[in-house]
């Protein structure tokens, strides 16, 4: 449990898993906004796989899973960032958002020592990611996007607005920016005939 600084009423849970290292990549998954369905344990699939390549760090997100206090972006985004912090990660970090999840990364990556830590994003179905959102910093990562068809809160219709809320992208070619119709990383990054270049993507 990490509790947060000049709030003690706020204690973020967080699950932790894989080795560190210098070479190796750091996953910060930062869950959606449902109070049954989402929580750190939702990535617990991906576990496995996430540990192949480094550590990983699932957050529950305030009023969610185990962490104490009221549901509060502003306070996940400081949570988040006294985590990287008091875990003296540097940089190599994959953050890994869905839906609302993508609003709190947004926010996270305007604080610019935090955006330069990044080495790529992973987002699924993103919340209140767009061209006005995307801080400039982090407009020439690599990203893969992730959309469910048909999802039933944020429409894959927005999948173009997303890709284009980023620097060196085409969305004809989607040189750096991959959509796939699914959320199974193992299986969409592994099978290259779909993601072609994504098999070794970490």
């Amino acid at each position: 449990m990490l509790t947060l600084k000049n709030d003690e009423s706020h204690s973020m849970r967080y699950i932790t898993g894989g080795t560190a290292g210098s070479t190796k990549r750091t996953f910060i998954l930062i869950h959606g906004g449902s109070k049954l369905q989402q929580n750190a344990e939702y990535w617990e699939p991906h576990f496995q796989f996430l540990s192949s390549f480094g550590q990983f760090y699932a957050v529950d997100c305030f009023g969610h899973g185990a962490s104490t206090g009221s549901p509060s972006s502003e306070k996940d985004v400081a949570a988040i960032k006294q985590l990287i912090s008091e875990q003296g990660i540097n940089d190599h970090i994959v953050f890994i958002a869905r839906s609302a999840g993508g609003a709190k990364l947004m926010r996270l990556l305007e604080d610019a020592d935090i955006a330069a830590k990044v080495d790529r994003l992973i987002l699924i179905a993103p919340a209140s990611v767009g061209p006005t959102t995307v801080p400039a910093a982090v407009k020439d990562k690599k990203v893969l996007l992730f959309w469910a068809e048909k999802d039933p809160v944020i429409s894959e219709q927005r999948a173009d607005l997303v890709a284009s809320s980023f620097d060196d992208v085409s969305i004809s070619q989607r040189k750096r920016f991959t959509v796939a119709r699914r959320t199974d990383l193992r299986a969409v990054i592994r099978k290259k005939t779909r993601l072609s270049g994504y098999k070794v993507y970490f």
